[in-house]
């Protein structure tokens, strides 16, 4: 994810932000109510775009700390 960040500017300062994917799978890991909102509309505004692949791989690796939810959460939205 490091990696994958991008170097922004706003104004005067600069920062870094996570991916657009990164950001769906910190709110895949959060899973509360806002966050799968927010997926949603990601997703609905950016369909053309987004690396599913690099989600699918990312996300399966949470299935070894026991949150197959969010594969399955993905899939559900990705099939929407």
């Amino acid at each position: 994810m490091i990696k994958r960040r991008k170097r922004i500017k706003f104004g005067d300062v600069e920062f870094f932000v996570c991916s657009l994917e990164d950001l769906i799978i910190y709110k895949l890991f959060g899973n509360r109510f806002q966050d799968l909102a927010d997926i949603a509309e990601l997703m609905r505004i950016n369909k053309n775009s987004l690396n599913k692949d690099y989600l699918i791989n990312q996300t399966s690796e949470f299935i070894n700390l026991g949150r197959e939810d969010m594969l399955t959460t993905l899939k559900n939205f990705l099939n929407q």
